[in-house]
């Protein structure tokens, strides 16, 4: 016990600092993140309307009546007052309005290292230490978590941090099986809302787990009512600021028809967006998931999780802007990253580098060849220049190899696949 607090404690550490050296901001919807919480210091509420003049102008900002809000949800600004007032004690909150987008990068950093702490934690209860160490620094590097979660106070940054919690309750609960465990879920999905719509496929994922099996079932409604409550307090909030029971945000706009199948295929395997491009190693997630399908499986949340993934997947792709506008990598499906995470735990528990080495550094292999593309994203700005501004910002580039976003900016690994100079750096 001792053993896994000082790890989780360096684990923390060494998370924050690595993020927070990781010099590159990566906002765009985000912009109005701190502004929001220097607002609710400085006068207990969350409009802007000291940035009025920018209304029609930034996207960023909407009205509702006489009071001008940011157009995305506070979820996961709320989730991070606790560093903002402790910032706010520090440097006055005049400093952290002056300095928006670094401090959007510590807040969101912080998020971060947190969430690769219940990661190990979520993984000690399959795992043996330096295994569940391996695949906590996994999910910190070689993810979205480190290319986009970390970048700003995106929605995806407190999804994946809160959908991180939850899988660590999910493991604690299968073997404590407490109610204040149950309430402790019911409370990560109420709020989970209230940072990002498609967070409720998670909560119709994991309502419907608990019901399918007896052992589970009587704490159901441990899980339900402090999620209303929750829901209550958030369609209040959202009563008072909006004059509407939901956020602005959540109303699915009018929208020109989209090609399925060819968002489909971008979102999963192009250059630019693809998840598993970005992530290869969660193919083998994937081939566990499918394979906990099979009756007596031990791992049984992972057919829910497959659930979540298909209709996460698919009401993205059905979006008008399935690409993400200016975004770095699959940032409209990196909620997904925590339980792609916990669907590598069954190749790693069965992972054992003495008796089969070449099976073992193989899978090591495939999970950190993403670690360049996603660290490029966090230090080279030139990766989220890649489609800023019309017209790139549409879905036509996205399939580029040789032009891919992960390598814009970069010369040397260019040169050693063949790719030739970026259009960007060829002379006019």
């Amino acid at each position: 016990m001792r053993t896994d607090v000082a790890i989780v404690s360096l684990l923390f550490l060494f998370s924050t600092v690595f993020l927070i050296l990781c010099p590159v901001y990566y906002g765009s919807d985000a912009d109005y993140a701190v502004p929001q919480l220097v607002s609710l210091l400085e006068s207990g509420d969350l409009n802007l309307d000291e940035y009025s003049h920018l209304a029609g102008k930034n996207y960023q900002i909407i009205r509702v009546g006489e009071r001008y809000y940011a157009a995305y949800p506070y979820g996961t600004v709320l989730l991070t007052f606790p560093f903002a007032l402790l910032a706010d004690s520090l440097y006055g909150s005049n400093y952290l309005s002056l300095h928006r987008d670094e401090f959007s990068i510590v807040f969101a950093s912080l998020l971060m290292a947190l969430a690769t702490c219940f990661i190990y934690a979520m993984g000690r209860y399959r795992l043996v230490r330096w295994k569940s160490l391996l695949l906590a620094i996994f999910f910190l590097v070689c993810t979205s978590v480190l290319s986009t979660g970390s970048r700003s106070l995106w929605q995806q940054s407190g999804s994946i941090f809160l959908s991180s919690v939850l899988l660590w309750l999910l493991e604690k609960d299968r073997l404590e099986q407490k109610k204040i465990l149950a309430v402790l879920i019911g409370l990560v999905l109420g709020w989970a809302f209230a940072v990002r719509p498609l967070t409720a496929l998670v909560t119709i994922a994991v309502c419907v787990y608990y019901a399918s099996y007896q052992h589970m079932r009587h704490r159901i409604l441990y899980i339900i009512i402090p999620g209303m409550l929750v829901g209550v307090v958030i369609a209040l909030i959202n009563l008072q600021l909006y004059g509407t029971v939901l956020h602005p945000y959540y109303q699915w706009p009018s929208q020109k028809p989209v090609d399925v199948l060819y968002s489909l295929a971008s979102n999963l395997f192009s250059p630019a967006r693809g998840f598993f491009y970005w992530h290869p190693a969660f193919v083998l997630s994937l081939a566990a998931m499918i394979a906990s399908l099979r009756k007596g499986a031990d791992y049984k949340f992972l057919p829910f999780a497959l659930c979540i993934a298909i209709a996460h997947v698919w009401i993205v792709c059905n979006y008008e802007a399935w690409w993400g506008g200016h975004s770095i990598g699959p940032r409209l499906t990196s909620d997904l990253v925590p339980f792609f995470v916990f669907a590598l735990i069954p190749f790693l528990h069965r992972m054992n580098l003495r008796r089969r080495p070449a099976a073992g550094m193989a899978l090591i292999a495939l999970m950190f060849i993403s670690f360049p593309l996603h660290f490029r994203a966090a230090i080279d700005p030139s990766v989220g220049r890649w489609n800023l501004g019309a017209p790139d910002v549409g879905p036509g580039p996205i399939w580029e190899f040789r032009d891919q976003q992960g390598l814009a900016g970069d010369r040397n690994v260019r040169a050693l696949l063949m790719l030739g100079p970026a259009e960007q750096d060829e002379p006019n």
